[in-house]
């Protein structure tokens, strides 16, 4: 499997590109300096799990909110051990550590009973687009991480509608003369055992602030006696100040008294019926958005072991003589084995192996994101065997796509022939939206598919979307040319893209820069746009510094007030008042 890995990887992947990332991560490392770059292997993204398949669902999940909108509700279902199920089925002597199969089975029946009644039932409300993620925790069962976007009448947007899907407050214990005695008191006793954040846990378990005491999950929270929603895109949730409190006992541990700060949010429904940990929080904005891709998508647990440099010094060349450095000393090279360190720093549990072995969900998502190549007039990637000579790879780089009655050498190409076909074709109505020469590039996907070097018109509107390929600010022409693509509606060529008002320009800059995509600091502006829509707040301070050192922009006052609030990490408790002490 490892070869195969390698081989898939090494076919497709942008060889400037990636060479120059490598060589600038190994000058980042003194012990590295003046060592070349050796071998490269890379894990495929085809292999559920690992570093680079998490990293494109990730971006895939920020594909589809830029398409349909944020997200509503993030919600976690977290297995139960004392679960009938698994209880019933348990042999003398065994616990549920004990049965990490029995675990998984159970689980994934009752994860997907749950997806059935959230995204097909509704249960919530009727969802427009969803992604889910299985995680293990090597303390506990396997939980799902969703994310819930709601059809528009559905979406949660006030605080009334958010309190008739989530409680955040404890319930009341009924009295011997309730009508439903037997439900309410049902209720008040799983919410007591099941949704509770216990204080008697908090410090050692989530690391609580000396400071303030609270912890990194933000108990104790705020009382508040209405829900309030505020600017960040979170609901603040009605947890009134009553001086209600319940004796909560957590195994052997001492009791203590909660109040309504302790509750964690749920939906009561679902906690009934499933008897199980469920998590049900509201969402949005960009800023979490991010923060809940990035931990939807974070991938395995790792465990470092042990740090080993792996150097050798250069083969002998035809001649026999070892390559050297300017110093006259043997040229040492690093090989970046990616594929290697995944094995080494991965941690698995006996749960995660189970659900690997039995091919169960990773990560899944209601929409296929398609990633669509962006590249210069020759500049496609060409696959080829290892099998192959020179003289046989050759003859596939001479054709570059463009020619009148050449074949398509990538889906870039085959849209500009899809585009001049469907302008020369008398039978189409030009001015039907969902033909090509009215649609930017990244949204041929919705319509079209793409079929043996040819973008073909769908019969069904499956749920497919496009994505452009990210490509380097450093790669002028080609980032350009992406953000042409991004402007221009239905281009049939090259040429289309670099012209503009009936004048051809040489380059895809000048053409931008006619769009008006350059002027002034438009540039910057447009670069930290995108950016702030799927990076971390610390990869957009890296580019706001790089735009600041090479693009000098006329005004940096005004964009670092523009995003400023995007390039302020949510998970640390810096203060927003930091923020307004920066002038420029």
């Amino acid at each position: 499997m490892e070869k195969k890995i390698e081989e898939n990887e090494w076919r497709y992947e942008d060889s400037k590109v990636l060479r120059d990332y490598l060589i600038q991560e190994i000058n980042k490392d003194p012990t590295l300096k003046g060592k070349r770059l050796g071998k490269v292997r890379l894990m495929t993204r085809r292999y559920r799990g690992g570093k680079r398949y998490m990293h494109y669902k990730f971006h895939n999940g920020i594909a589809i909110n830029r398409r349909y909108g944020r997200d509503d509700l993030f919600i976690t279902f977290t297995g139960n051990p004392t679960w009938r199920e698994i209880l019933e089925n348990l042999r003398p002597g065994e616990t549920w550590l004990d049965r990490p199969d029995l675990i998984c089975r159970v689980f994934n029946l009752k994860a997907a009973e749950f997806l059935k009644d959230l995204i097909k039932r509704g249960v919530l409300g009727k969802v427009n687009t969803y992604k889910l993620a299985l995680e293990h925790q090597k303390r506990g069962m396997p939980h799902l991480h969703i994310l819930l976007s709601m059809k528009k009448e559905y979406k949660p947007t006030t605080a009334e509608e958010v309190d008739d899907l989530i409680i955040a407050h404890l319930a009341e214990q009924p009295e011997d003369d309730d009508e439903n005695y037997n439900a309410n008191l049902r209720y008040f006793n799983s919410q007591l055992k099941l949704m509770i954040h216990d204080p008697s846990r908090c410090a050692a378990m989530c690391g609580k602030s000396k400071k303030n005491g609270i912890c990194k999950k933000g108990f104790p929270k705020p009382y508040s006696d209405t829900t309030i929603m505020k600017s960040d895109g979170y609901a603040q949730l009605k947890r009134p100040e009553d001086g209600r409190t319940v004796t909560f006992k957590n195994g052997n541990r001492r009791p203590v008294d909660v109040t309504n700060q302790h509750v964690v949010a749920h939906n009561k429904y679902l906690i009934l019926k499933y008897n199980c940990h469920i998590n049900v929080e509201h969402c949005g904005g960009i800023r979490s958005l991010k923060y809940l891709h990035k931990y939807l998508h974070k991938g395995c647990d790792k465990g470092f072991i042990s740090v080993r440099e792996r150097v050798k010094v250069a083969k002998k060349n035809d001649k026999g003589a070892v390559e050297l450095d300017e110093e006259g000393n043997p040229v040492e090279y690093v090989d970046y084995n990616e594929l290697h360190q995944f094995r080494q720093l991965r941690v698995m549990g006996g749960a995660e192996a189970v659900e690997s072995t039995f091919g169960m969900i990773v990560a899944k998502q209601s929409h296929v994101v398609r990633e669509l190549p962006v590249h210069l007039k020759g500049e496609h990637n060409v696959s080829f065997k290892d099998s192959e000579t020179g003289e046989e790879i050759l003859p596939k780089t001479a054709n570059d796509g463009t020619a009148p009655n050449a074949r398509a050498v990538s889906e870039l190409t085959a849209f500009f022939k899809l585009v001049e076909d469907e302008k020369a074709d008398p039978l189409i109505d030009q001015n039907d939206e969902t033909r090509a020469p009215n649609l930017y590039y990244h949204q041929v996907q919705e319509h079209y598919h793409y079929n043996k070097s040819k973008w073909i018109r769908r019969i069904k509107n499956l749920n497919t979307i496009g994505r452009l390929q990210p490509v380097y600010p450093s790669l002028v022409e080609r980032y350009c040319l992406r953000e042409l693509l991004g402007t221009v509606k239905g281009p049939s060529n090259y040429e289309d893209l670099k012209t503009f008002n009936g004048i051809q320009y040489a380059t895809f800059r000048e053409s931008a820069v006619a769009y008006g995509l350059f002027v002034d600091d438009s540039i910057s502006n447009l670069t930290l746009a995108e950016i702030v829509t799927y990076a971390m707040p610390r990869q957009c301070r890296q580019v706001f510094a790089l735009i600041l050192l090479y693009n000098q922009p006329e005004d940096p006052q005004k964009l670092w007030d523009a995003y400023k609030k995007q390039f302020l990490d949510t998970g640390t408790r810096f203060s927003e008042q930091v923020l307004e002490l920066i002038k420029f």
